[in-house]
């Protein structure tokens, strides 16, 4: 699936409470404050393609639930098309998004295992199609589906993030600083799995950074 943003833009209003005092009582008076925290953007996400945004502050979050379609608050303006076709704003199955990478596991479920509970949560495919779609996910990420979750690295869990998403089959994936705490060899081998899915399922997969946690 291609997407393409054009032209967003994007306001945020916020209500701050001020407590206000008289001689007698204490009143509670709202200032609305509008911030603008994107202007014009446009980009496009090819499919098979890995693509890092960079940016700091407010406006590089809520860019990442924009381009997943889950945006909830504030003011939008700009089209987001996926394979020409406008989509509004809402829950879709074929865009996952990982926004928390430290997911609470249960040490003794074996990848696998963990993985086709996931499917079954996600699709409404029978068990063998569930199976299927779990070893695909190893497959993809490498990972070895005996190895029970206990066992695991830090940066083997933050792929096994990225492959509990790959079994519902999306079309695109949205991460949020996937490579945040780790070493750089854990780094390279997460960005290489995110590589290989991009490439063998043929999806944008879009990854948001923010620089005032990189250290130059």
């Amino acid at each position: 699936m291609e997407v393409k943003i054009q032209s967003i833009s994007y306001l945020l209003e916020e209500k701050p409470s001020i407590l206000v005092r008289s001689s007698s009582t204490v009143r509670r008076r709202e200032h609305v404050k509008s911030m603008l925290l994107l202007d014009k953007v446009s980009l496009t996400l090819h499919p098979g393609s890995v693509n890092a945004v960079l940016g700091t502050g407010k406006g590089c979050i809520y860019l990442m639930d924009i381009i997943a379609l889950r945006q909830q608050e504030g003011l939008l303006a700009g089209k987001i098309l996926c394979d020409c076709q406008v989509r509004k704003t809402g829950f879709y199955k074929d865009i996952a998004i990982v926004n928390d990478i430290g997911i609470a596991h249960f040490g003794s479920l074996t990848i696998f295992d963990y993985l086709y509970y996931g499917a079954r949560l996600r699709v409404t495919h029978g068990v063998v199609e569930c199976r299927e779609r779990a070893r695909l996910a190893c497959r993809v990420t490498g990972l070895d589906g005996s190895l029970q979750l206990h066992q695991l690295s830090k940066t083997e869990l933050r792929i096994l993030s990225i492959a509990i998403e790959i079994v519902g089959n999306p079309t695109l994936i949205v991460l949020k600083d996937p490579i945040e705490g780790l070493d750089a060899a854990g780094a390279l081998e997460v960005m290489k799995v995110l590589r290989t899915v991009a490439k063998r399922i043929s999806m944008p997969t879009t990854i948001v950074y923010n620089l005032s946690l990189i250290h130059i």
